[in-house]
Formats: structure tokens, sequence, C-alpha cells
């Protein structure tokens, strides 16, 4: 995972712990976006989630998406985008 960060543009938090309404037993809601040509590194992206869960008591749920992949769910009204900039907070 050496190039990892320079691969991923954009990181936001959304859902329950982004709106300040999060429980206990709520997981986190991260969002990536990689550049196009980091494809590939979207399966290994989402993995370090399951990683922390095992290792924590963190629950992440990752989502990760090229930025080509985000701009086409901007363009067909994806309702889950509308829903992740409602109230998402930008980490990077």
């Amino acid at each position: 995972m050496r190039n990892t960060p320079e691969a991923v543009q954009e990181m936001l938090i959304y859902g329950s712990k982004a709106r300040g309404q999060a429980r206990a037993d709520s997981d986190l809601d991260v969002l990536l976006i990689v550049k196009n040509d980091a494809n590939a590194l979207k399966r290994e992206l989402r993995w370090i989630g399951y990683l922390l869960a095992a290792k924590t008591d963190v629950l992440p749920s990752i989502f990760a998406y090229t930025e080509a992949e985000w701009e086409s769910r901007r363009r067909s009204g994806s309702t889950f985008r509308k829903a992740v900039e409602g109230g998402a907070v930008r980490v990077v």
C-alpha cells in the first residue's frame, strides 16, 4: 500500500458520526475518492476497514470510488451521492 496516500484525492466522513448523531454501536462511514488510475487499489483501501474492525472498537464502513465513478453518480442524480454530500465532513 505504499502508493495509497497519493491515490486518495478525497476522504469524506458521512452518516451519523458526521452529523453528530452517532450511538455507541454506530459505524464510521468513510468515502474515498481515488484517482482514476488507482482503480486497482479500491479493494485494498476497503480492506483497511476490516483490519480496523478486527483490532479496535471502530467499525468502519469504507466505500471507494474513482473520480470518474463519483462524477458518473453526480450526472446520474445518485441519491447516495446527494446524501453523502449533504452532511459529509471532508477529511482530505
